[in-house]
């Protein structure tokens, strides 16, 4: 089988080190952040990353979800299988949230305002919170307008045990070979007519990377 990913042994530790473990550098990240005031030794302003924190969980639980399901474009069956018996919520609301914090975050760098056709309520908002573990998966007031509140932080941690308690031994013990095939790289097939990109390519190819000096 061409690619990294030969066993399910391989899958885990590329679920485990890499697709969770770069939002693990991500979430440290946040916590060196409030250590340095909010800025960094020259002054410019060191954002919250609560956003970032999510848009990366989503692109986590689409991967994962591809690997349980080989489909892609949603998390809605890995969240209501994997995730719901952490909080049952993540399946109670699963479509809401996929559709919101999913696709604003990663498209339009904001979380999308939930406005129902015909509804004369005013939209729902939707916030992230960096921190706050009471404050994930449920509603509060906001300047008059209700706020559906996600914790970036706990989100990771949930995606974190669900792997750990369920989806890693269902890996393990249930899933079948495809599995290892929908783990590796996709591959992106360039028509042969495609002058633009097949020029582009070979652009690329001579573009060669210096070889380091070695040290004597």
């Amino acid at each position: 089988m061409p690619g990294p990913i030969q066993s399910r042994e391989d899958l885990l530790r590329w679920i485990d080190g890499s697709v969770l473990g770069d939002l693990r550098t991500l979430r440290l990240g946040v916590a060196m952040q409030r250590k340095a005031d909010g800025r960094q030794a020259d002054g410019r302003v060191l954002g919250g990353a609560n956003y970032l924190l999510v848009a990366g969980c989503c692109m986590a639980l689409e991967y994962l979800n591809f690997v349980y399901t080989g489909k892609q474009d949603s998390a809605v069956p890995f969240m209501r299988r994997f995730m719901s018996p952490t909080n049952e919520r993540y399946g109670l609301v699963a479509e809401l949230f996929w559709e919101c914090f999913r696709h604003g975050p990663v498209h339009k760098s904001w979380p999308q305002l939930v406005v129902v056709d015909g509804d004369s309520d005013l939209p729902l908002i939707l916030g992230v919170a960096q921190d706050a573990p009471w404050e994930h998966l449920c509603s509060r007031s906001l300047k008059g307008r209700t706020a559906f509140l996600v914790c970036a932080s706990t989100l990771l941690r949930d995606i974190e045990q669900s792997v750990d308690e369920r989806f890693g031994p269902w890996i393990m013990n249930e899933s079948p070979n495809e599995v290892l095939h929908r783990g590796n790289p996709p591959e992106k097939r360039i028509p042969m007519d495609a002058r633009l990109l097949s020029g582009q390519i070979g652009m690329v190819r001579s573009w060669k990377s210096p070889e380091p000096e070695l040290s004597s």
